[in-house]
């Protein structure tokens, strides 16, 4: 029984010995950065030469990858048990296992035998404790096959088989131990992952202490028998009688083996107690005779078996061991370490040390380097590690560390791996992935549903993705338009699975929507055993020369004609650059027919500056070299192109070189392209400028409203005080007036600022116009200009745009001012109106919104405007006029931004010395006028009380004078916060509200909280400022009237009076 325990234990070492290669393999290759890159792209490659390739050194016969989800990316098995193919039901087992624990140990049973699975988490190689969370899975299995079983009989010197548990009945020699004396049997249980045994190893083993007392006990025993026989007879004859009890006990206890009988026969006689001494003697020395054999035996066996446990340990390693003492004698080596160094036994078997280095020395790169690390370690107890170099291109990994024992050096151990196999693999695949990023095609790889697993730098460029990131994991089929897809799917990649290539033209779709003319080269790549896994896909673009590609596919004919074909122009000249061949495109490049080819020289159509390029380039062809070149020409029409040409070298049968091969692209409506572009880029310039400058004009009439509101307000205080035959009011009145003059100017600067919300209601433009045309200030331009002609045509067609009549007159004002000042000596002035369906300007120089447009066009002949400054009149105070001639210097910048607001184009057409046109194009509308109003402007007084509330004194200071002269109660605040505190403790009719105050608490914010506290609060909105929107979202929560700053005394009674006299209205908070 205590055989059997021991047995037991030394099995199980063996089988966790044994199986050390399996878990090494499952733990260290989990354990690597690559491994954990491998789970993301599943390179099928990188597999086989890693994963594949390393199952016969870790003794594997399976090993899969798996996703952290658990979907398995890969699987490689051992070609000779192909039957291990996983199916659901062991899948299933090895994800149930994966979710209970990261790192699992189990036996299951399979079609090939019983199968020892080994799981671990992957993790990347910097998680020293493997506490992240797992990238995926792998999982390593071994097929405990004969063979297996075989090298464990070895060591454990047992026969052994495999038996299920669920079987009651063992075979007969194994199961019955009293059938065969010497023999026991002894048993070791297979767990599965719930830790219940799912096989039994069943051992039958022969004692041999036993062989070894039966044949001691033999010996003896006929010794001792022939002496006792010898006694016996003396005995019987001399004293039968007396002696025969004695002898019987005698008997019995030899029979027995028992001492005491023969204690019963001391004192008989010297006879017996001699004999009693003699038996005892023999007892004794048969006793311990007994316990030296079997001290011996136990010391032997377990010497045996550490003996065996080492070298199972060393022999099942795949590296390499050598084992050297203090005095440079090899002690230990194991076959593996023979291999690697490819020693011969009979300098293995001399145990020298040195003989062994010297002979590995001239296998070595770096032999010296090799012999002083060598030396550098026998003199040390350091641990190494490193690699090394063969000159046959092998590379080991080398370890050493000092053997100790008691704390004492006894010598080093050392330990190399052949890791050629995975330098090399990984030597390829960085070649593989540095040649594939140079190329310049695009190089990917999908797997078999079609998902992109791998892309080179020129597909990620060809496809217009930003990255390989981007890239990997989509399906290569959304790179193709629709119509293609159904034809790749049923018919390209059908005859790739079956011929194993498929090579042709294709159309493609960039992720920015870029449709691309691509060849096609897809190919199956299998493993070794033919087992398809990836497509191959290269890629060339062929989107631009995609004509002269499919020529170099064709015949000689077909290339001809497909030269005809080519929208480039291709050329052959000889070496004097005579034609003797164009092809269509280079007939419309240079304007001639190939039927005039013969006579007609290249030099002819380039200017004296050009010809100088072709000969220069022509000097690089006498030397075999291709050039690019840009170059203009000049048709025999006249006009200019601009060309590029690639001229190659032209050889003859004899290889002498017979004249130029030409390429040659027009660039001309690209260049021109470019032109227009620059051009447009300026336009935009030009607005942002403008849009930055109104943003500073705003600004400053702000300011200018808010000083001139005194001066518009104090003279109407004044003349209203005064006699109308003062001559002091008529100074007043002159005062007010230039005020509001003033204001007039910072009226164009708000609308320069476009800070303003206009009122967009349906006008007609020729009632605009006519009303102009009728005005005091346009007979005042008359008479000032009697030498210029006038000619007006309103279409009666024009109809209805939507826009703010007071705008629309200031830009039809500004544009009839500005062409008659164009005109100092006489011109003629035109106004034109139409209604055209239109997308481009009459100029052609930009699309617009197609639709209907109501057209506005005026021209004069004056001197012109010239290029360089056609793009700056809109610029505010840009002026090419006498000083004094012009007016604020914003016209024209104001007509641009009422332009713009109005959703409209302007259109400039300049000649100088001929003249100016400008013509305005606004957004038709369908809408019906809406019907006038007349106001009576009448300064009316009252009694009520108004509360002002403005930020600045001298505007509070003006509009308490103002309405205290007209009799009314006034109380001011000069913010927000100090009028709602006002108005939660005493009513008020109304409130002046100025709109710009706080930065936070503005007019809004300021009417907002007092109507929650009155609802029906009544009140104005003054600004310096064009209404807002949110001048806009305050007269909708129920404000009245818009008042703008400098606002005179009139102005602001009758807003005053029409608010307090109309009805109040349920107001919405």
């Amino acid at each position: 029984e205590d055989k059997s325990k021991e047995r037991v234990a030394l099995l199980g070492e063996l089988v966790d010995l044994y199986g050390e290669p399996l878990k090494t393999f499952a733990y260290d290759y989990s354990y690597w950065d690559e491994m954990v890159s491998f789970v993301g792209t599943a390179d099928s490659a990188w597999g086989y030469e890693n994963i594949q390739a390393s199952l016969t050194t870790y003794h594997a016969d399976m090993a899969l990858v798996f996703k952290s989800n658990g979907e398995k990316i890969y699987l490689a098995i051992n070609p000779d048990i192909k039957a291990l193919v996983p199916d659901s039901e062991l899948e299933n087992k090895i994800n149930e296992s994966l979710s209970l624990n990261l790192f699992n140990h189990y036996f299951v049973q399979t079609e090939s035998g019983l199968l020892e699975i080994r799981t671990a988490p992957i993790q990347p190689s910097s998680d020293l404790e493997r506490a992240s969370l797992p990238q995926g899975f792998f999982v390593t299995g071994k097929i405990w096959n004969r063979a297996y079983l075989a090298k464990i009989e070895r060591v454990v010197q047992a026969e052994i088989s495999i038996i299920e548990p669920a079987k009651n009945a063992l075979p007969a020699d194994i199961n019955d131990n009293s059938k065969t004396p010497g023999v026991f049997t002894f048993y070791y249980n297979l767990l599965d992952l719930n830790d219940r045994p799912i096989a039994r190893l069943a051992c039958k083993a022969e004692s041999p202490l036993y062989n070894v007392l039966l044949a001691a006990d033999h010996e003896r025993m006929i010794y001792f028998g022939i002496s006792l026989l010898a006694i016996m007879l003396i005995l019987a004859f001399s004293v039968r009688k007396w002696v025969s009890m004695p002898l019987r006990n005698v008997m019995i206890g030899l029979q027995n083996v028992n001492q005491t009988p023969l204690n019963q026969i001391r004192g008989k006689g010297a006879e017996f107690d001699k004999i009693e001494k003699l038996v005892a003697s023999f007892f004794e020395q048969k006793a311990k005779l007994e316990t030296e054999i079997y001290q011996k035996n136990q010391a032997e066996q377990a010497l045996q078996e550490r003996e065996g446990l080492l070298r199972a340990t060393l022999e099942s390693t795949n590296d390499g061991i050598l084992v050297v003492d203090n005095n440079g004698k090899v002690t230990h080596w194991n076959v593996r370490f023979i291999e690697l160094w490819r020693i011969p036994l009979d300098i293995a078997d001399t145990k020298d040390d040195d003989k062994l280095i010297n002979f590995v020395l001239c296998q070595l790169t770096n032999p010296d380097a090799f012999l002083s690390k060598v030396r550098d370690l026998y003199a040390c107890s350091d641990i190494s590690f490193d690699t090394l170099s063969f000159l046959d291109g092998r590379v080991f990994e080398r370890y050493s560390c000092p053997l100790t024992q008691a704390e004492n050096i006894r010598g080093r151990v050392w330990s190399f791996r052949d890791i050629t196999q995975r330098k090399n693999a990984e030597d390829k695949l960085r070649i593989f992935q540095t040649f594939a990023d140079s190329a310049g095609q695009g190089i990917g790889l999908t797997d078999l549903s079609g998902s992109i697993t791998y892309s080179n730098n020129s597909f990620v460029k060809l496809l217009e993705e930003k990255s390989v990131e981007d890239i990997v994991g989509k399906k290569v089929i959304e790179y193709f338009p629709e119509d293609v897809r159904s034809h790749f799917r049923e018919n390209i990649l059908p005859t790739v699975m079956k011929e194993g290539l498929w090579v042709g033209e294709l159309p493609a779709i960039s992720k920015t929507g870029n449709r691309l003319s691509i060849i096609q080269n897809i190919f199956l790549i299998r493993t070794p055993e033919g087992q398809p896994i990836y497509f191959g896909n290269v890629i060339t673009d062929i989107s631009e020369l995609k004509n002269a590609e499919a020529a170099l596919r064709t015949s000689e004919e077909r290339f001809r004609r497909l030269v005809e074909d080519l929208g480039e122009g291709v050329v052959i000249a000889d070496l004097d650059e005579n034609f003797s061949y164009v092809n269509p495109a280079a007939e419309r490049i240079f304007g001639i027919s190939n039927k005039q080819v013969d006579g007609i020289n290249f030099f002819d159509f380039l200017p004296e500056s050009q010809k100088l390029i072709i000969l220069s380039n022509n000097e690089f062809r006498k030397k075999s070299m291709t050039t690019t070149y840009e170059i203009d020409i000049l048709r025999t029409d006249g006009s200019r192109r601009s060309l590029i040409i690639t001229g190659s070298p032209l050889w003859g049968p004899d290889n002498q070189l017979e004249g130029t091969l030409g390429v040659i692209r027009d660039i001309t409506e690209i260049k021109q392209a470019e032109v227009h572009k620059r051009e447009l880029e300026e336009k935009l310039e030009r607005a942002q400028r403008m849009e930055s400058l109104g943003l500073l004009a705003g600004g400053v009439a702000h300011d200018l409203n808010n000083i001139l509101c005194p001066v518009v307000g104090y003279a109407g205080l004044l003349m209203r005080e005064l006699p109308g035959d003062s001559k002091m009011a008529t100074k007043i009145g002159k005062m007010a007036k230039a005020a509001e003059d003033a204001s007039a100017v910072i009226q164009d600067l708000l609308t320069l600022a476009r800070r303003g919300r206009y009122e967009m209601q349906p006008l007609e433009i020729n009632q605009v116009i006519r009303q102009y045309l009728e005005s005091a200030s346009f007979e005042n331009l008359k008479d000032r200009n009697p030498n210029i002609t006038i000619s007006i045509d309103l279409s009666s067609t024009t109809g209805i745009m939507l826009g703010s009549d007071s705008h629309i007159a200031k830009v039809i004002m500004n544009l009839v001012t500005n062409a008659f000042e164009a005109m100092p000596t006489g011109g003629k002035f035109t106004i034109v109106t139409e209604r055209a369906n239109i997308n481009r300007l009459y100029s052609g120089f930009q699309n617009i919104d197609e639709g209907e447009y109501v057209i506005v066009r005026v021209k004069d002949t004056g001197a012109g405007i010239a290029d360089d400054d056609i793009e700056k009149i809109f610029e505010p105070y840009f002026s090419k006029k006498k000083m004094g001639r012009s007016g604020s210097g914003l016209g024209l910048s104001v007509v641009y931004g009422i332009v713009k607001d109005h959703k409209g184009y302007y259109d400039i057409v300049s000649k100088v010395g001929k003249g100016t046109e400008f013509i305005l194009y606004f957004p038709a509308s369908e809408e019906k006028l809406a019907p006038g109003k007349m106001v009576k402007n009448e300064i009316k007084a009252g009694n009520e009380t108004i509360l002002i509330v403005d930020d600045s004194p001298e505007q509070r200071e003006l509009a308490s004078e103002i309405l205290a002269n007209l009799g009314y109660t006034v109380h001011t605040a000069e913010n927000g916060h100090q009028a709602v505190l006002f108005i939660s403790k005493q009513s008020v009719d109304l409130i002046i509200l100025d709109m710009i105050m706080e930065p936070d608490f503005d007019g809004l914010d300021t009417y907002q909280e007092i109507l929650k506290i009155c609802p029906n609060q009544k009140a104005l909105v003054v600004s310096g400022f064009s209404a807002t929107n949110r001048v806009q979202e305050m007269q909708t929560l129920g404000a009245g009237g818009y008042v703008k700053k400098p606002y005179s005394l009139g102005v602001l009674a009758q807003a005053i009076r029409k608010e307090l006299d109309q009805r109040p209205e349920p107001v919405k908070i």
